[in-house]
């Protein structure tokens, strides 16, 4: 029996657009997050655009979101992100190990609100985790 959609953990994509709407209202506190950007290779495609995007160079494993910005010890950040109980494939995996050994920040986060501390944290911004802690 399947469980009803209310109670279902929400679908990557949702998780995704909540962290994207959540950026996008901070961007005047937090300007760097304006160059907070998605990398579209999971979704399905039929053959011929799947071929096709391959050809451009679309490479499986590649994190969903970059922020290009160095902060901390980092040249900048890359996230998997993960409906509530997603896990990291063998590709994501390995893409993630080898962006971590060339000096950017690297990991899985499961659901927005994880994004979103993982962004603070990165950004050095304790005053925006403490506003997320009051929304979750």
């Amino acid at each position: 029996m399947r469980k009803p959609s209310a109670l279902r953990a929400p679908r990557e994509y949702l998780e995704q657009i909540a962290l994207f709407d959540w950026a996008r209202c901070l961007m005047v506190a937090e300007p760097r997050l304006a160059l907070l950007y998605h990398i579209p290779n999971g979704e399905k495609r039929d053959k011929a655009t799947a071929a096709r995007l391959q050809r451009m160079g679309v490479i499986p494993g590649v994190p969903d979101v970059c922020l290009p910005v160095a902060s901390r010890t980092f040249h900048g950040t890359y996230l998997e992100l993960k409906a509530t109980r997603g896990t990291a494939s063998e590709a994501q995996q390995g893409w993630l190990h080898n962006l971590t050994a060339h000096g950017y920040c690297a990991g899985v986060y499961h659901g927005w609100l994880a994004a979103a501390r993982h962004l603070c944290w990165y950004l050095e911004r304790e005053d925006l985790v403490r506003q997320l802690e009051g929304t979750s």
